[in-house]
């Protein structure tokens, strides 16, 4: 191909990438986006493997187009309520007061393990089954992420395994081992 066909098609991909984001930015729903501007979901995800700053950009208008569509939606909520729509009620209470939540409890008992036994990653996999149990939720398995993030960045190399466990397990008394529900 020659110069000016590439030049042509690169300014072609440029507007479509912008189109994308702007569309995610409204709707952040990648399918329906690709197919209102015309591409196909292999050519959006070679973009985001290509470009660290289109994959930066579609995740930050994924965000915002998330919190438009939550905000939408908590405004139909308040009109439900306002309603006085029962199902959009008890929703609410089960939701934002703790009174009202169900609550849940779950344990599991799985005998002794020598982390000895253990590879690397299946340390790695016990240890955030752990935290995330003792946190309540899957929601808080990027808060895991994150703070796995902090506890390598603070602690060097050598002793950053026993370091890690010990704040695991600080965690892990913080926060028994059970499902409850929060926001």
């Amino acid at each position: 191909m020659n110069e000016k066909g590439l030049l042509k098609i690169r300014g072609r991909q440029k507007k479509q990438k912008l189109l994308v984001l702007e569309n995610l930015r409204r709707f952040p729903v990648i399918q329906v986006v690709c197919d209102k501007v015309g591409i196909s979901r292999a050519t959006y995800y070679r973009w985001v493997n290509e470009s660290s700053n289109f994959a930066e950009a579609a995740e930050q208008a994924i965000l915002e187009g998330s919190q438009v569509i939550n905000d939408v939606a908590e405004a139909k909520l308040f009109k439900a309520i306002q309603a006085e729509n029962p199902t959009a009620i008890i929703f609410w209470l089960k939701h934002r007061n703790k009174n009202y939540r169900v609550n849940v409890h779950a344990e599991a008992h799985i005998g002794p393990i020598e982390r000895d036994t253990l590879s690397d990653d299946e340390k790695e996999r016990l240890d955030k089954m752990m935290w995330i149990a003792s946190q309540g939720c899957l929601e808080c398995e990027k808060k895991y992420e994150k703070d796995m993030k902090k506890l390598n960045k603070k602690y060097p190399e050598k002793a950053r395994d026993d370091q890690k466990s010990k704040e695991l397990d600080r965690i892990l008394e913080q926060n028994p081992l059970k499902f409850r529900n929060h926001n």
